[in-house]
């Protein structure tokens, strides 16, 4: 069965069923057979779309919502931990199970979210392809170049603060993913998404992940913050460019494995 050809919007020829491109006006569509099985195309993250009062309101509840029910306990845990100074306690087994479990929670919740949005994990960027083993290394690597970089530099005038090891079996390897889609589905895929659709700017959405993240993260001591900030950095900005988190997750993944494989 042939397609029927429609023109697409740069010009070229597609499949008026699928939208597939086609090379010539009388060609079968490979894709959906030209009309008998249509295969549904990969989401593609929208670009910033301008708001109206109303909407801009609702997006700031949503916001402060997924937000509210994943990171208010760590940024406030964070900044005790910061401004009193305190000592960091080790972890536990019951840590790494209440971290898989607040992972679940928040995921939900976001998913919830975006489905009254009219839009999905997929559409924030969570797909994947073949590229993505060598885009995680990739980041993993830049992201050890940067945080390397500014650890040097951090060094010389500021001792980061002692992390107690504890607990390393197995809830804590099982910890690892959960956590990683946790932060960087919220902080990265989806906070970064609607800061650059109020802000119509992906620079000042990078700007406001990195800060965010980094905010619950000092209770570390604000060199180890730095440090980490930079490889956020890393992985805000390969957001910004290419609206995929699926790479963005592994690589934090792997981060975190390699930082348990070294206790």
């Amino acid at each position: 069965m042939r397609a029927e050809a429609a023109e697409g919007e740069e010009g070229g020829l597609v499949c008026a069923n699928c939208g597939s491109p086609l090379l010539e006006e009388d060609e079968e569509c490979t894709v959906c057979g030209g009309g008998l099985a249509p295969a549904p195309s990969e989401e593609v993250p929208a670009e910033p779309v301008e708001m109206t009062p109303e909407s801009r309101r609702l997006h700031y509840i949503e916001i402060a919502l997924v937000l509210g029910v994943a990171f208010l306990l760590p940024v406030i845990y964070s900044l005790m931990y910061w401004l009193g100074n305190a000592k960091l306690s080790a972890e536990t087994a019951f840590d790494a199970l209440r971290r898989i479990i607040d992972a679940a929670l928040a995921i939900s919740v976001l998913a919830y979210v975006l489905y009254w949005q009219g839009r999905s994990l997929r559409r924030i960027g969570l797909t994947f392809r073949k590229t993505d083993l060598f885009w995680t290394v990739a980041i993993w690597f830049f992201d050890r170049l940067i945080t390397s970089a500014i650890y040097q530099n951090i060094h010389g005038f500021a001792t980061p603060k002692h992390v107690p090891a504890g607990y390393g079996g197995p809830l804590q390897w099982l910890a690892v993913i959960p956590g990683a889609a946790h932060e960087e589905l919220i902080v990265r895929a989806f906070l970064m998404t609607e800061v650059a659709e109020l802000s119509g700017s992906w620079a000042v959405a990078v700007f406001v992940s990195v800060g965010f993240q980094t905010l619950y993260h000092l209770y570390l001591g604000v060199p180890a913050a730095l440090t980490v900030a930079g490889g956020f950095f890393v992985s805000a900005v390969f957001y910004a460019s290419t609206r995929r988190i699926t790479p963005v997750i592994l690589a934090h993944s792997l981060h975190n494995f390699y930082y348990l494989s070294r206790l």
